[in-house]
Parts: C-alpha cells; structure tokens; sequence
C-alpha cells in the first residue's frame, strides 16, 4: 500500500498524489497544486507498506529522487545508505514507520494468525514455534543506533497466560528496554522496544495451543480411572467364574 504522507499537507495547501507501476518499478510523485510558499523542516513524504506473505529476499532501493522548491529549481539532497547482509542499499532504513507481518501458522490442524507491527525487519516468516516450552521466536534486523518496537497481537486460543504478568518477553536473551502488555477478549498484545541491531526474540506463556485445558484433563483422568476400574470388577468376574468351574 502506498499512501501519501502529511508533509507537504502541513501549510493546508491543497497537494497532488501519483503512484505508477511499470511492471518493474514504482513511480511516485507528490507536489502542492497551488502558489504557496511551500514547507520547509522534515517529515514523511509516502509511506509504503507491505504485506509480507513468505520469507525471502526483496531488493528495495530508491532509484532516482528529485526535490524542487516552488520555483521548480532543484533542491540538492543525499540519499544515505545503509548496510544490510553486507549488501549497501540506497534509500536509508525503509522500516522507519512501520510494517505489518502476518504470520499464518497453523498448529494441530488449527490455524491461527498473529500480526507483528514493527519498524524493522522480521525473519523467520511466519516465526518458530516451540510447543513444548510455550515459546515462539524470531530475529528482528535493523541498522544500529535507533529504537525499534514490536507489537505483537497474539489470539488467546493459540498462546495465554492466566495473567498478563506470566508473559516473558525477551530481545537477546534480556528483558526488552521496555514493555507494554494489553489484551482484550480475544487477543493479548505485546508492545516492546529496543535498540535496534540483530536480535532473536521470545515470547513466552503458561499455555500454547494444541494443549488441553484443565477441565480436558481432569475428564480425560475421570475417564481412566473409571476404565480402569471397570477392567478390575471384569477381570474379577472373569476370575471367580473361572474358579467356579
């Protein structure tokens, strides 16, 4: 999704929003459609969000930028570079607002979908999944020295915690530089920042799906215990006939 940013909106002035795919590249224009003075300071031009659907490679760059002034002269300006797997790439931290990854995993036959809004990149997609420790992980990747956050919405019927305090969250093996944890009647959610570098996360809690609840145990040992005591009383019936004759 593409969608322009409020910027040049900032003066109130009426703007111009024009997005074009060849097939290869995308085009993107944004101008103020009526004499005014412009804007002047920083702030979002387009925010481009994607939905990420399998984990793999994507080579983003920004090809060709121009800036021009309202007499339609060239601003100049610098595209920084940012190093990622070694590879240099034009364009900065592309994950400076936010992305939303949706995992679709599927456990016992169950299929749940847990979306993690954050401003760096996530790796594996979906996540792993630990059932028997109640845990799921993942790497999160950005250039040094910025905060990044994650909040991570989680449906109650595949990972819960009788309170939000029995949820653990850890960013390279510590607790996160802070954390917010809320829930509603369906989901929890799972808000924490860091400093952004390349860090493996966990989440944990007291049950995770496909595990049965109490009450399922409780009637699954009810139901042995009566099995077994009918298996008793039969066998010895089948004794005291066989005595008998």
């Amino acid at each position: 999704m593409i969608k322009e940013g409020p910027f040049l909106k900032r003066n109130g002035a009426p703007t111009q929003f024009t997005t074009n795919f060849d097939n290869i590249y995308w085009s993107i224009g944004c101008l103020i459609t009526t004499p005014s003075p412009g804007v002047n300071g920083s702030g979002t031009l387009v925010t481009i969000s994607f939905k990420v659907l399998t984990e793999g490679e994507s080579n983003l760059a920004l090809i060709e930028t121009n800036l021009r002034n309202p007499d339609i002269i060239l601003i100049p300006h610098t595209v920084n570079e940012v190093q990622v797997d070694g590879q240099k790439t034009k364009g900065g931290y592309f994950n400076s607002e936010k992305v939303e990854v949706i995992n679709e995993v599927q456990v016992d036959g169950q299929n749940f979908t847990v979306i993690t809004t954050t401003n760096s990149s996530v790796s594996p997609v979906p996540f792993n999944i630990d059932i028997g420790q109640k845990k799921i992980s993942f790497n999160i990747i950005g250039p040094d020295g910025m905060t990044g956050y994650c909040n991570v919405s989680i449906p109650k019927p595949f990972m819960n915690c009788s309170s939000l305090g029995d949820w653990t969250v850890t960013v390279g093996g510590s607790p996160p530089a802070s954390s917010v944890l809320t829930e509603n009647s369906t989901h929890t959610f799972v808000y924490f920042t860091y400093a952004t570098s390349t860090h493996k996360v966990e989440i944990s809690s007291t049950y995770i799906a496909p595990e049965f609840p109490t009450t399922v145990f409780l009637l699954i040992l009810v139901l042995a215990t009566i099995a077994a005591a009918l298996l008793r009383k039969k066998f010895r019936l089948a004794r005291h006939d066989f005595s008998q004759n």
